[in-house]
């Protein structure tokens, strides 16, 4: 025991030891805790911006319709297009671009798209090959 002991002054201080690990745990605790971000909020705003734009393109094709079944009616009368009216609608032609392009993409990259596209394509090989190449030299 007297060896333990000068070897290390702190073998028997289980309590204060404990302690401080205790300390330390919570620490790490608190820490995590306010590093901690929503999980789902993203989505749900990207979500959200998404649907406010089809919501307007919707809005807009009404009025289009609505200005279309008027025909000619306001003819002869001025158009007046504000700088932030034509502001929000190169943003949402933006947004379609990207829309399009992103569906382009997720659709180029499914696997049941290309697999039946390929099936497809060797049907018709077989069948351009079996019925009409035969019928067509005949």
């Amino acid at each position: 025991m007297k060896k333990a002991l000068k070897d290390d002054p702190t073998v028997y201080q289980y309590d204060e030891l404990y302690d401080d690990m205790e300390k330390k745990r919570e620490d790490t605790k608190e820490k995590q805790k306010g590093e901690k971000k929503p999980k789902y909020i993203g989505t749900l705003l990207k979500t959200a911006e998404r649907r406010q734009r089809e919501f307007e393109e919707r809005q807009e094709r009404d009025v289009q319709k609505e200005r279309e079944a008027e025909g000619d009616m306001f003819k002869d009368k001025e158009a007046f297009v504000t700088g932030a009216y034509r502001k929000k609608m190169e943003e949402l032609e933006k947004a379609k671009e990207d829309e399009r392009r992103k569906d382009e993409i997720d659709g180029n990259n499914d696997i049941n798209y290309n697999f039946y596209f390929k099936l497809k394509s060797k049907r018709l090989i077989h069948y351009i090959n079996r019925v009409i190449i035969p019928n067509f030299q005949s």
